[in-house]
């Protein structure tokens, strides 16, 4: 009988063991997925595109990522503004053809009125008066609705990133917009920027990183954002999409 009582009290403690032991792995698991959860920075998206069905095949598609939430959908651009100051998303993704009209007012107010929300439209086919608000710095980006999910993804996280997005299918039709536009503005003088600020902007325009850049230029990372702060205050921009479409206008004729 002692015996007996023995091994059902040994066999009691191996399962308070084992229980224990998985309640402290369950535990683990959890606090480490909630602390990197905490560590991702989280890109919020405000969603305005007139059509349900795409706005539902865009919120599929952001919800493969970790690090994007859809904050909000919006079918019109009537209270966009007001959105955006009451929520502050990261990246506007936006229809570039709304029921009220063309979305680039909204986007031009959505730059004046916040200065962390990043604008990218998003169209079925080449619109010139967005292409061209993208190209001289009104928008961070330009994508195609015949991207993937992939491309979606990654033309969001650029733009949060402070970068600027062309879809690679709009490169002819950037070129000549920007050609139309150095053309319009030919008149213009541009402002006189020291010869290493200048080589500094020429490699912005190109689409390099100021880790790039520093090791192009054999500087240091710290002094390449020097040279662009003090480009920017001179030429009154905020932006790279700024700086990058002021060199293609004045610098490349």
């Amino acid at each position: 009988s002692g015996s007996r009582c023995d091994i059902h009290f040994r066999a009691h403690e191996r399962l308070n063991r084992q229980a224990r032991r998985l309640v402290h792995q369950l535990v683990f698991r959890f606090t480490r997925e909630v602390v990197i959860s905490d560590l991702i920075p989280m890109i919020s998206v405000l969603l305005v595109d007139p059509s349900q069905i795409i706005r539902a095949g865009i919120r599929t598609f952001l919800s493969q990522s970790t690090d994007i939430r859809l904050l909000e959908e919006a079918p019109r651009g009537t209270h966009v503004i007001e959105v955006v100051a009451r929520r502050k998303p990261t990246v506007v993704l936006m229809e570039t053809s709304l029921l009220e009209g063309s979305s680039v007012p909204i986007s031009q107010a959505i730059r004046q009125s916040s200065h962390t929300s990043r604008v990218l439209f998003f169209s079925a086919f080449v619109d010139q008066a967005a292409l061209r608000a993208t190209a001289l710095g009104e928008a961070e980006g330009y994508l195609l609705k015949e991207a993937d999910a992939d491309e979606v993804i990654r033309a969001v996280r650029i733009v949060a990133e402070g970068h600027t997005y062309l879809d690679p299918r709009l490169a002819k039709e950037i070129l000549y917009t920007l050609r139309e536009s150095v053309r319009a503005d030919s008149t213009a003088r541009p402002k006189r920027l020291s010869d290493q600020e200048q080589k500094v902007i020429a490699c912005l325009a190109e689409g390099q990183t100021n880790k790039e850049i520093a090791v192009l230029l054999e500087l240091s990372e710290l002094t390449v954002k020097n040279y662009l702060s003090h480009a920017y205050e001179k030429l009154h921009l905020h932006r790279r999409a700024e700086a990058a479409a002021w060199y293609v206008r004045h610098c490349t004729r």
